[in-house]
């Protein structure tokens, strides 16, 4: 099942801090249909609402990674209305998602500092409807419309 969605911020913030590995971004987004399974849906769909974590900043001597790339953990979770599309009931649940991403100036990139067009990170469990879910999900560079592609 592939559900798109589209997210509106209502709150998101970097934590008081310095910026070293440990800062944490917190996030909460409302979201709305637009598709499962490339049949148009509206309507609230929910929300979305997590944290990043700033794990560590490359260096010259990094080895893997280029030069001020940031590692960074996403750990979220999408609070999903009951929905009807193409005839069939689609019930509340929760989808539970992480994943670590690359980032270097505000923007994804890969291990060589490349921009990427996507945000990946995996679908590890839910509740109600989405009890047995996996899969993975992705977001766009600028995080307003997410996609997930899982297995009910």
């Amino acid at each position: 099942m592939q559900i798109v969605l589209t997210a509106q911020v209502v709150f998101n913030e970097w934590l008081p801090g310095p910026d070293k590995p440990g800062r944490v971004f917190v996030f909460s987004d409302n979201l709305g249909w637009q598709s499962i399974d490339a049949t148009t849906v509206a309507g609230s769909a929910g929300t979305h609402s997590g944290t990043r974590r700033f794990l560590r900043s490359a260096d010259d001597n990094d080895g893997l990674l280029v030069k001020d790339v940031h590692v960074v953990e996403y750990e979220a979770t999408f609070v999903l209305n009951a929905v009807t599309h193409d005839g069939l009931q689609l019930d509340a649940g929760q989808v539970t998602a992480r994943g670590v991403w690359y980032m270097k100036d505000g923007h994804p990139v890969d291990a060589q500092g490349q921009p990427v067009n996507e945000k990946r990170y995996a679908v590890t469990g839910g509740t109600g409807a989405y009890r047995q879910v996996r899969g993975q999900g992705f977001e766009s560079v600028d995080g307003q419309i997410k996609t997930l592609e899982i297995d009910l």
